[in-house]
C-alpha cells in the first residue's frame, strides 16, 4: 500500500504505525518526511472519521500537510463541511 492509501482507511492500523516508523528513517528525504507527517497524523487521531476537523486544530501539523500536498487528499472532506469548494 501507498502513503496516501492510509489516510483512505478507516483507520490507520498498527501494522502500517510500524511501517511508517521504519520508513521515517528511509534515506529519500520525500519518504521520510511523507511518513513522519503520516505517523503523525495516525498519533494524533488515527481513525479517519471527522479526522480533518481534528487535524485542524494542530496548526504545525496541518501547516506540514499543506506543504506536502497531503492537504488536497481531503478536498471532498473540506468541501462538504465548508459547503463549498475551501
Amino acid at each position: 500500500m501507498h502513503m496516501e492509501g492510509m489516510l483512505e482507511q478507516s483507520r490507520i492500523s498498527e501494522k502500517n504505525v510500524c511501517r511508517l516508523r521504519s520508513l521515517v528513517s528511509s534515506p529519500a528525504a520525500d519518504v521520510a518526511e511523507w511518513a513522519a507527517v503520516l505517523l503523525e497524523i495516525a498519533r494524533v487521531y488515527p481513525g479517519r472519521r471527522h479526522r480533518l476537523r481534528l487535524l485542524k486544530r494542530h496548526p504545525e501539523l496541518w501547516a506540514r500537510m499543506h506543504r506536502l500536498g497531503i492537504f488536497e487528499d481531503f478536498h471532498d472532506e473540506l468541501a462538504d463541511e465548508s459547503g463549498g469548494v475551501p
